[in-house]
């Protein structure tokens, strides 16, 4: 259960991912270097979940996404932020796998990110004040549905640069 009177904390990092400090989240902009986890559902299916955010998020709000994530605690590694934050926004417990590493620099957003793979059949039970609805598609309709749908811009680098990465886990 999340203490509502301890603030949370946001893992701010170097240019090279070093731990510089901890910042209050809600002081942190998405402008400073900080790190991030993503975590891809699938199921057996050969299906994704997508989701929409929430229209209250700070960032991007209402958008369509095809990770679950978010930013790390200065306390937890990747994996433990993901393990979090995955469990917080769809209800899922189950293992994860850890498929690339890299950096994202655009004039908006500096983040060190991590993804991973989840494969799960489980019921999802999303997380109201981070999703807005979502649905699991089937992989081969993913490119028609990125291509007709807002997507959170780190959505389009993964689906980009890793989506070959990413189907292959299923």
């Amino acid at each position: 259960m999340k203490d509502e009177n301890k603030e949370e904390m946001a893992a701010i990092v170097d240019e090279n991912d070093n731990f510089v400090k901890a910042m209050p989240k809600k002081l942190a902009d998405t402008n400073i270097w900080h790190r991030a986890s993503f975590i891809i559902l699938l199921n057996s299916k050969r299906q994704i979940y997508i989701h929409r955010r929430s229209d209250d998020k700070k960032y991007e709000p209402g958008v369509w996404d095809i990770a679950f994530g978010g930013g790390g605690r200065p306390e937890e590694s990747y994996e433990d932020t993901a393990i979090r934050e995955l469990r917080e926004e769809s209800g899922i417990d189950e293992d994860i796998s850890e498929i690339a590493y890299f950096k994202y620099d655009t004039s908006e957003d500096k983040c060190f990110g991590k993804i991973f793979v989840c494969i799960s059949d489980d019921n999802i039970n999303i997380q109201k004040e981070e999703i807005a609805e979502g649905k699991f598609i089937d992989i081969d309709d993913i490119d028609n549905f990125m291509n007709n749908n807002d997507m959170k811009k780190t959505a389009e680098y993964i689906y980009k640069n890793f989506w070959e990465k990413i189907i292959s886990c299923n």
